[in-house]
């Protein structure tokens, strides 16, 4: 295998020859991403039914229909996302061409997960291509079949030099994160973000970490309990709980928590059948190791639903846990797996208080037909997003920015919005050497009169209704006069 310096010094040698800086190249390699998904459909859907048990249909939708749509936007709105933005003027600077443009960053590293080995692999790297950069993608080693599927394909659709992939495991990612690149985007854990950022700290590396933890959802007594639980029995045991937005655990009166079970039951029921286990539609744990940490959590607690394993196929159950203390292990780190502890609060009071106890999370969740209430709990928190009466849905919306906060990640992604985090937003001033008799107030020496000058300038310019504009502009036509007849000699000398 060629070492990891060489394909990263590969890479910057293609970016530094200028050829994925034209849009028509970026878009011709967006256009050959398309293709290759749209033709290696069923190599793609089969690799990730071996390393998920996902079945086609859902991965399709949850995985490939959220790139195409990635790849139709940008290819679409590339044009007027890298063109030239204006920005306001003030009078200073009002014969002067001022504008901001989005220019590459450089050479990138993209590295995707294992829970959807395809979907954060390719949306990240997506929005870097559209922004002209070289990348190199590090899928992750644990979805084995889907990482070497993409090691495979990519380099017959996209210019091998520029778009490398490396394969590996630890040691990889470890030689990986010594080389100098210009942004990472890390998906993951937070333990494994703070070892990417700290490498990049070296290099003055800017980073983007798309982390997870314990997103809470709120359901409140006044909502239709029916609809919020067939919502949140869909987004917490969809790719078997693996899923980083999924609802970590509920929040609820102790007066409706018996009610909420019985719905999540027959919701379950609904989806899956009295026989889980043979239903189609319900994946595995990843591997025996995250099988037996999340049958860890499961020691001491209250199981009101579930708890069934397999340890030979790693299929954990649709799993509810109630009275749940919120000093239990359970609570203690995300469980990112089937298991739905329920912990029961007094008032929305309590709620917020214990969710402001605990880490940022990605997600926040309420429901309720309370506007107040939903008001109230999403000023009084803080969290990555808020979505109200549903979960995970959020997602799939390209137009929103999808990203962390504090414990939870930094920056954010999807659509345009990888499109940004991918580019420098370069700012332009544009002047000409006329009118030099506007400059002479910022040249020594200082004098009372350009000081004078300077005040009304600044006084005025704070005003910003239509007429003092016009006086301001008239001011400045007063004070070029005025200037030149003060500094005249210094003109003619």
């Amino acid at each position: 295998m060629e070492r990891i310096q060489e394909v990263v010094g590969r890479a910057r040698a293609a970016f530094n020859s200028g050829r994925c800086r034209s849009l028509e190249f970026r878009i011709q390699q967006l256009k050959a991403l398309q293709r290759m998904v749209k033709e290696k459909e069923r190599e793609i859907l089969a690799a990730m039914k071996t390393d998920l048990h996902k079945c086609g249909h859902k991965a399709f939708i949850y995985e490939m229909v959220i790139v195409l749509e990635e790849l139709a936007l940008a290819t679409g709105r590339l044009p007027s996302w890298a063109a030239p933005q204006p920005v306001k003027r003030n009078l200073l600077s009002i014969r002067d061409k001022l504008y901001t443009c989005f220019e590459p960053l450089g050479v990138v590293l993209v590295t995707g997960t294992w829970n959807y080995p395809f979907l954060t692999v390719m949306q990240p790297l997506i929005g870097a291509i559209a922004a002209g950069n070289a990348v190199v993608v590090k899928p992750s080693e644990v979805s084995e079949n889907t990482a070497q599927l993409i090691a495979d394909l990519l380099p017959q659709y996209l210019d091998q030099d520029l778009y490398p992939v490396v394969t590996g495991g630890v040691p990889e990612t470890t030689e990986l994160l010594k080389q100098r690149f210009d942004h990472i985007l890390y998906t993951g854990n937070s333990a494994v973000g703070k070892i990417v950022m700290a490498a990049a700290a070296k290099h003055l590396t800017p980073v983007t970490l798309e982390l997870g933890g314990k997103s809470p959802c709120y359901i409140d007594r006044d909502c239709d309990l029916a609809v919020a639980c067939r919502r949140i029995t869909w987004g917490k045991y969809m790719n078997c709980g693996q899923t980083c937005i999924a609802p970590d655990y509920i929040l609820c009166d102790p007066s409706i928590q018996s009610k909420v079970v019985e719905n999540i039951k027959a919701t379950l029921q609904e989806f899956y059948g009295a026989d889980v286990k043979s239903s189609p539609d319900y994946e595995r744990i990843i591997n025996k190791r995250h099988f037996k940490r999340i049958l860890g959590l499961l020691e001491g607690q209250k199981i009101a639903h579930g708890g069934e394993t397999d340890e030979a196929s790693c299929f954990i159950a649709p799993t509810i846990l109630t009275d749940v203390s919120p000093e239990s292990k359970v609570m203690e780190e995300e469980i990112f797996g089937p298991v739905l502890p329920i912990v029961t609060v007094k008032s929305v009071e309590e709620a917020i208080e214990f969710i402001n106890r605990r880490e940022k999370p990605l997600a926040l969740y309420v429901f309720s037909n309370n506007k107040e209430l939903i008001t109230r709990m999403v000023s009084e928190t803080s969290s990555g997003g808020v979505t109200v009466n549903d979960v995970v849905i959020q997602y799939g919306l390209l137009s929103l920015p999808f990203g962390g906060v504090g414990n939870s990640g930094m920056g954010t992604c999807h659509g345009k919005h990888s499109f940004e985090t991918f580019s420098h937003r370069r700012s332009y001033l544009i002047k000409d050497l006329k009118m030099e008799i506007l400059n002479l107030w910022r040249y020594p020496p200082s004098s009372q009169k350009k000081m004078d000058l300077v005040k009304l300038f600044v006084f005025m310019q704070l005003n910003k209704s239509q007429m003092a504009l016009v006086i301001l502009a008239l001011l400045g036509i007063v004070a070029a006069v005025v200037i030149k007849v003060s500094f005249g000699s210094v003109l003619s000398a």
